[in-house]
């Protein structure tokens, strides 16, 4: 199985939780991904992801 590339965004230390969230919201079909976590957001943005910061 090959892994999923929102996965990698997350291999290198950012939260696991995010990461799973992540990959769970892209699988269920979800367009974006919305969270708290400044980091993870900028992560998936990099990586030409939709993200979204909540503040």
């Amino acid at each position: 199985m090959e892994a999923s590339p929102i996965a990698g965004a997350y291999a290198d230390g950012a939260l696991i939780a995010d990461g799973v969230i992540a990959v769970e919201i892209a699988w269920l079909g979800a367009e974006t991904f919305v969270s708290f976590n400044k980091r993870a957001v900028q992560r998936l943005e990099a990586r030409g992801e939709s993200a979204r910061l909540l503040s």
